[in-house]
């Protein structure tokens, strides 16, 4: 889960980044172009292969 907090931090960083916004003209110039943080492909891949690893680690785990 921390890997995966982290990709979204570090993509939400260049979204916060003055110097890689400042060729639009605004946040929603700037998002109809890359796609929302939300919506970017690599961060929803990212949590949907730790939601898969968790639950593969959860089936391995076994209780007493």
């Amino acid at each position: 889960n921390w890997l995966s907090d982290q990709v979204y931090l570090s993509r939400q960083k260049d979204y916060k980044n003055p110097f890689r916004n400042m060729v639009y003209e605004n946040e929603d110039e700037r998002d109809q172009i890359l796609g929302g943080l939300e919506a970017n492909s690599f961060i929803q891949e990212e949590k949907i292969a730790c939601r898969d690893f968790v639950a593969k680690i959860k089936k391995l785990k076994v209780y007493d």
